[in-house]
């Protein structure tokens, strides 16, 4: 006897026909006929009426229908109890800013924390990758997103920013106001760019005192920190860095918070750990920073 041969008899119980069954289990109803009738000759009895309409049960079939559904019952339990003892790892997409990407790096540890079977896989792109359409599992962004079926939380309603420039030029030359620094050369982003930092420099300082013009945050930092130069960076991130030193701040580049955002449908609990993980490495990084 074939325990599988037993599962598409309770399917055609459950299911009302042969063709229900084979719709609902995505075989076809021959195949399915076939099996029930090699189980009903390895019992030695007739499962169903064959001279019926539909797929009545004959009184053997009946009684067997109940010992079926028990044991569909215990194998679907014992599926259940292996995935808990043998759960499939997942990689957790996270995409955010450089800059962010950077933060995240040297928190790999924290963010793994009491989550068990999750691989982090950190992408930094400016772009917004498609949540609804599985580019990414998290989004760490700095507005709330308005569209798509997406949850997001505030993990940080104080991202602060200042100007920093490299320790071996500006080391204990703190600026008392903004006009105090429109004399030293400024790095920043290419000319036009809408990146809020790069607007803020703009509008403040001048395009007139932009030296280095870099199109990747990474390659901001480092130049600021290598050359003698100014630029906003997030004090997160900059705070942490020793070849940088904050000469003023904070300034108001228009971004305040920071979202974790999430597809509603994901409730995965591994997810969600590192959520909380995230939330709490903010939190903590808020009240270490400069």
């Amino acid at each position: 006897m074939d325990w599988r041969d037993i599962r598409w008899f309770h399917e055609v119980v459950v299911h009302g026909s042969f063709s229900g069954a084979a719709r609902a289990t995505g075989t076809t109803q021959a195949t399915i006929s076939r099996r029930i009738k090699a189980l009903e000759d390895s019992l030695g009895v007739d499962l169903f009426r064959r001279d019926h309409a539909g797929s009545a049960l004959t009184e053997a079939g009946e009684r067997l229908a109940v010992s079926a559904r028990a044991m569909n019952e215990s194998f679907a339990e014992f599926v259940r109890e292996h995935r808990g003892l043998v759960r499939e790892r997942r990689t957790l997409v996270i995409t955010c800013g450089a800059l962010i990407g950077l933060h995240l790096g040297r928190h790999l540890a924290q963010l793994q924390h009491g989550v068990d079977g999750v691989d982090i896989d950190i992408k930094t792109t400016n772009d917004f990758l498609d949540l609804g359409k599985g580019e990414a599992d998290l989004a760490l962004r700095n507005r709330r997103p308005t569209k798509g079926q997406l949850v997001a939380k505030r993990i940080s309603s104080d991202a602060g920013w200042s100007v920093y420039g490299a320790r071996a030029h500006y080391q204990g030359r703190g600026f008392a106001s903004v006009d105090a620094m429109k004399a030293e050369p400024w790095a920043s982003y290419p000319a036009h760019s809408q990146v809020p930092t790069a607007r803020w420099v703009r509008q403040n300082v001048g395009d007139e005192r932009v030296q280095f013009r870099l199109n990747s945050s990474p390659l901001l930092m480092q130049v600021v920190g290598q050359n003698r130069a100014l630029a906003v960076l997030p004090d997160l991130v900059a705070g942490a860095v020793a070849d940088l030193v904050r000469v003023f701040g904070p300034v108001d580049v228009g971004i305040s918070e920071m979202f974790v955002v999430r597809r509603e449908s994901d409730t995965d609990e591994r997810l969600l750990a590192v959520i909380r993980n995230l939330e709490g490495l903010f939190s903590q990084s808020v009240r270490e920073r400069p």
